[in-house]
């Protein structure tokens, strides 16, 4: 059902019904994606363009 590799169904599950509707799944066309450096860490964070509420983020681990 899902064609974009960022994010999985549970992530689209906004409600978590455990069933990722139409509705849901419609809103990876409205993704704003926002890079953040958190705790010295580079990270992504994806927020949704209707409302600008984040619902993933994911951050790389430190190289050393």
């Amino acid at each position: 059902m899902l064609s974009d590799p960022r994010f999985t169904e549970e992530d689209l599950d906004f409600n978590g019904d455990g069933y990722v509707s139409w509705f849901e799944a419609t809103h990876v066309s409205g993704v704003i994606e926002e890079e953040l450096v958190i705790d010295g860490k580079e990270c992504m964070q994806y927020s949704l363009a209707k409302d600008g509420v984040p619902f993933k983020l994911v951050c790389k681990e430190k190289s050393l």
